[in-house]
């Protein structure tokens, strides 16, 4: 199918509030029945990499690295194809962000994700070259594509869960110490206007962000 252009999600979703679901072990505290309440509340679901095991139905998803789709390795009792048709799923419906670079498909899965290099300076998205901060090495934490992701959509007040800046994941899952180290450059140079209208949500480490114990919802 044809994907929309990443720009018309510019300004698409202005004044409203999203929920970004990372994939640090804080996600567990997020249920099938905190959904229908997030839902309820007209609060926009952005899940990211291997959060559909939690929260299966997005509004949309953020995947960088396209390999996590293709891991074939059973994973709790989700099965070992499970992670390409989910995300494919998610493609399909016209809500994934992924990366072009690291994909062998042509045409790449999902709406292609523009980017510029790291380290960068944030800048204004209207102005050129458009794109998140993304380079050929990685971002270094797929929570902040989703982050500048819900910037660029004009969210003005934006949540996230499973946000713990340390290892390991949900899944079990450690995280690489190089990618902690520029996860932890990204975050200390975040603007502060993005900064105040950010809050984390029960996270299990320090973060950059106001941190709120208990679900608002």
């Amino acid at each position: 199918m044809t994907q929309p252009d990443f720009w018309s999600f510019a300004g698409k979703h202005k004044g409203e509030e999203c929920l970004i679901l990372a994939n640090g072990e804080s996600l567990m505290s997020y249920d099938p029945r905190k959904q229908k309440r997030v839902k309820k509340a007209g609060v926009v679901v952005i899940g990211v990499n291997q959060s559909w095991k939690i929260e299966p139905d997005p509004d949309y998803h953020v995947c960088v690295d396209v390999s996590q789709l293709d891991r074939d390795e059973p994973q709790q009792d989700y099965g070992p194809h499970a992670n390409k048709e989910a995300f494919e799923a998610l493609s399909r419906r016209g809500i994934l962000f992924a990366s072009p670079v690291w994909q062998d498909r042509t045409p790449p899965l999902g709406i292609p994700i523009p980017m510029l290099g790291y380290p960068f300076t944030w800048g204004r998205f209207e102005s050129e070259p458009k794109g998140l901060v993304i380079s050929v090495e990685g971002s270094g934490s797929v929570a902040y594509v989703a982050l500048q992701l819900a910037e660029v959509m004009g969210f003005s007040k934006i949540w996230l869960c499973g946000f713990d800046q340390q290892g390991p994941k949900f899944t079990g899952e450690p995280i690489r110490g190089g990618i902690l180290k520029r996860q932890d450059w990204l975050f200390k140079h975040t603007p502060s206007s993005v900064v105040k209208k950010t809050r984390v949500i029960a996270p299990s480490a320090t973060t950059a962000f106001e941190v709120v114990k208990e679900w608002p919802w």
